[in-house]
């Protein structure tokens, strides 16, 4: 008999429910609004069309179809050359990760077309076809370098709306974005330069973009950042009596299983709920329960699993925010012994309306067993994995290890917190943060930090993969890398980990024409002992210091000019690894400097430009430098 994959029994089930659906169909709804808003990565002004007539003779009238063609081409020229590239050093490319095409499915984040047919057949039920196809034109020559893949994903929505609240039922894929709490299915919220060109960039004018990241404040998250990839079911119900509701999930993420696992029948899935009263706009108490099981290998002797149960509380007035969560976790599979963690995540905002000063500090206290994820906190247990206890280490995308993070980004086994002040001041807009965490175990005699200076083109050197470069120090995330080197004092203490940052935002007119710029300061290092602040000299073990300045003119409303620099210095002390040619520590400059256009060309099109000039360079380590440049140009087209 044949085996079927999870993801091929939910398409099955959604046909054969859809049929149900269209065989039963009654009155169809005046319109598709419904449909529209639960769409992931729809833009708001696509101009849905309606197909007829020949819909009208199957009676589906309420078909939609929309989509992107997104066409990106870089051109990089490395001529100093650096070892550890995934394509020669002089290369021609048409996709954003050329490495990718080992994975099944990576190239699913930028395809060259994007194609959603949903609709409406009956008034309580929606559903969504969605196909993607993406090239493999990555310049490494041979038959690798000449493929297309085309993907097709089923979504069904069926709704259900009574007196006693409303229901709704969410199966198939691709994407399905869902989130429970930050310490159990959220997001993580890295920082992207406003220079970067985003794949989820849905702007049909392109300064709007640089308009609203502007208007942003740190003391609040985009709807968009709290949800993480899943394929499966989600069941939810709303406004249920006394204001009680209830979400829950079970099937995969983009984290809990390898695509080379899922093709060998590797039993892994994910079980999430949580069932609260109240909600996000006054007051919310919820009870949240994660569980991620699985096997060591394909057999099922050994477990894998990763289990967190959490209460959560949130209130809200016009001058405070409260949100806090605490529960335990724990991790079990042949390296971990299934013990019980903590888990306690405290948020508070307050807001002066005289002052206008909001001010938001966090507290944490994260045990290594907490350790799923999807979740709002980066991963520094050694023994867990993405896609499973046992992946290859150099695929091993959810490992940090004694990472210097941003202010705002969590690590388990880790306690301490930050805090976060925003204030305007008519057309400027000023941000300041500070954060101090300490270990709550020395699991590795290793300090990690992140290269921002041309991250983006970094990670793309070598993308997914980890321990490269000339001294396999290098280690690449998706759109950054960052690099881990030894801390040679036998010491076993506890590192504390210092990180400071400054944005200033200035918005103007230029001969009448609109002009942001921006600035970006961050400082941070890891070293033995407490501080306040981050100091930077010789006393850490590790300290780097970062600057970002660009700026965004508006010469025309259809046409936007950008310009970009930044530099990076890092340096590490004598009690850390030194290079075997020189004897010495690490001592890093890297800069990047850049100029930019957007042309939005038609209302619903634009053509992108980046062109990069970038160096990096480290005097001790002296095979670790690279100098080039880099072009990227890209069409995206809305329909």
């Amino acid at each position: 008999m044949r085996q079927y994959s999870l993801s091929q029994w939910i398409g099955m089930l959604c046909m054969v429910v859809l049929w149900q659906n269209l065989q039963a169909r009654d009155t169809l709804p005046d319109s598709t609004t419904h449909f529209k808003s639960i769409l992931w990565g729809v833009p708001k002004k696509l101009g849905l069309q309606t197909i007829s007539p020949l819909n009208k003779k199957l009676g589906l009238e309420n078909i939609t179809v929309s989509g992107t063609v997104d066409f990106i081409s870089f051109y990089r020229d490395l001529p100093s050359g650096y070892t550890g590239l995934s394509t020669p050093k002089k290369n021609l490319e048409f996709t954003p990760y050329a490495a990718a095409s080992n994975f099944n499915g990576n190239f699913y984040r930028q395809p060259l077309l994007n194609l959603v047919i949903g609709g409406s057949p009956s008034k309580n039920t929606s559903f969504a076809i969605e196909y993607a196809m993406s090239q493999f034109y990555t310049g490494h020559g041979g038959d690798t370098s000449r493929k297309l893949s085309v993907q097709n994903m089923l979504q069904l929505h069926g709704n259900v709306f009574t007196r006693y609240g409303s229901f709704q039922l969410t199966a198939g894929g691709g994407a399905l974005n869902y989130s429970l709490s930050p310490l159990t299915v959220f997001n993580k919220d890295f920082r992207e330069p406003m220079f970067e060109k985003l794949p989820w960039d849905w702007y049909s004018k392109s300064f709007e973009k640089y308009t609203d990241q502007y208007n942003t404040s740190s003391t609040s998250t985009p709807p968009y950042i709290t949800n993480t990839a899943t394929q499966g079911f989600i069941l939810e119900g709303k406004d249920l009596p006394n204001k009680f509701g209830f979400s829950a999930f079970y099937g995969r993420s983009n984290f809990s299983l390898a695509p080379d696992r899922s093709n060998l029948n590797y039993p892994s899935q994910l079980l999430a709920g949580k069932i609260y009263r109240g909600d996000d706009s006054t007051g919310k108490i919820a009870f949240n329960g994660y569980d991620q099981f699985g096997y060591v290998d394909n057999v099922g002797d050994e477990k894998d699993l990763k289990q967190i149960a959490t209460a959560e509380f949130k209130y809200v007035n016009k001058r405070m925010r409260i949100h806090a969560e605490l529960g335990a976790g724990r991790v079990v599979n042949p390296s971990s012994k299934g013990k019980y963690g903590e888990a306690v995540s405290i948020n508070y905002t307050l807001y002066n309306p005289k002052i206008q000063l909001p001010i938001q500090v966090q507290l944490y206290s994260l045990d290594k067993n907490v350790a799923a994820m999807e979740s709002a906190y980066l991963n520094a247990n050694p023994t867990v994995s993405q896609g499973g206890y046992g992946t290859e280490a150099k695929y091993n995308n959810a490992l940090y290890p004694s990472y210097l993070q941003e202010v705002t980004m969590l690590v388990n086994n880790r306690q301490g917190g930050y805090f976060k002040i925003d204030k305007i001041l008519k057309n400027c807009r000023f941000e300041l943060g500070n954060a101090i965490s300490q270990e709550k175990e020395n699991l590795s005699h290793t300090v990690s930090f992140q290269h921002m200076a041309n991250a983006f083109s970094r990670s793309r050197f070598q993308p997914w993969i980890q321990n490269t470069g000339p001294y396999s120090l290098i280690n690449n995330r998706y759109r950054r890398s960052f690099e881990t080197i030894a801390v040679t004092d036998s010491g076993n203490y506890r590192k504390f980990y210092n990180a400071a940052d400054f944005s200033a935002k200035f918005k103007t007119k230029l001969f009448k024409k609109n002009l942001i710029i921006s600035n970006y300061i961050y400082c941070g290092t890891v070293s033995k002992d407490f501080s306040v602040i981050p100091l930077m000299n010789s006393t850490s073990f590790i300290h780097t210091i970062y600057e970002e300045l660009s700026g965004y003119y508006q010469i025309h409303e259809k046409l936007t000019l950008l310009a970009f620099y930044s530099l990076q210095k890092t340096k590490a002390n004598e009690a850390t690894q030194h290079a075997t040619d020189t004897q010495k520590t690490l001592d890093q400059k890297g800069t990047g400097y850049g100029l930019g256009l957007d042309y939005d060309f038609a209302p619903n099109a634009g053509i992108f430009l980046r062109h990069r000039w970038m160096q990096h360079k480290d005097k001790s380590f002296i095979l670790d430098q690279f100098k080039g440049q880099e072009t990227v140009v890209e069409l995206k087209i809305f329909f």
